[in-house]
């Protein structure tokens, strides 16, 4: 376990496209027979201690974390999800990931131990495993490029540029050709994202089909 790698695990979004399916927000659904933003805490808390949940209530608290409810600037657009935890950002590594993601123990480990200044953990294609689209799951970065992330996301927030807010930062740093990139990491298993109810439902339904 490591101290000088923080986790800030982004679960604040307003889950407009979620519409409380099944009668909760998604960061609640059960997976694996728990919710599955505790889940995902306890498998980043299996290697480091400085834990964040970034989410809207106290409903957000997981035990070993820390909860920080952050402000609300409609201006952010797609953007809040970074943006809105920007004062947690640790002088060491940071890792954000997200509370709406199913993150499987292999993907977890890779994104905890790869390394570089700036890493995503995406898929670039659709799931060779679930058929899930393209999809960005995380993004680490060192406290030396605060800088040059706040400099991309000042300039697509003031340029009002429209979701998906993930692909349009990615892409504005690593353009023009961004799929030769070296910044990325692909994952590619049964880590998948819950932004609409048929993800949910299409993940449900393949592990049945196992």
């Amino acid at each position: 376990m490591t101290t000088n790698n923080r986790v800030l695990i982004l679960a604040a979004g307003d889950g407009s496209r979620w519409g409380n399916y099944k009668g909760t927000a998604k960061h609640f659904v059960s997976v694996d027979g728990e919710k599955l933003l505790h889940k995902t805490c306890k498998q980043f808390l299996k290697y480091t201690s400085d834990v964040y949940v970034v989410g809207k209530s106290e409903e957000y608290f997981y035990h070993g974390t820390k909860l920080y409810i952050p402000p609300h600037d409609p201006s952010w657009g797609d953007f809040a999800k970074y943006r809105s935890s920007r004062e947690l950002w640790s002088s060491g590594r940071t890792t954000l990931a997200f509370g709406d993601v199913y993150y499987s123990d292999s993907a977890v480990e890779t994104i905890m131990t790869t390394y570089g200044k700036i890493m995503w953990f995406l898929r670039h294609n659709h799931s060779t495993i679930t058929g899930g689209r393209p999809e960005i799951f995380t993004l680490a970065l060192d406290g030396s490029t605060h800088a040059l992330i706040d400099s991309h996301l000042d300039a697509l927030i003031k340029g009002n540029v429209p979701p998906p807010g993930g692909w349009r930062l990615y892409r504005s740093m690593v353009r023009p050709n961004y799929r030769d990139n070296k910044i990325h990491t692909v994952i590619d298993d049964e880590t998948t994202d819950f932004d609409f109810p048929y993800d949910l439902d299409n993940f449900e339904s393949l592990r049945l089909n196992l």
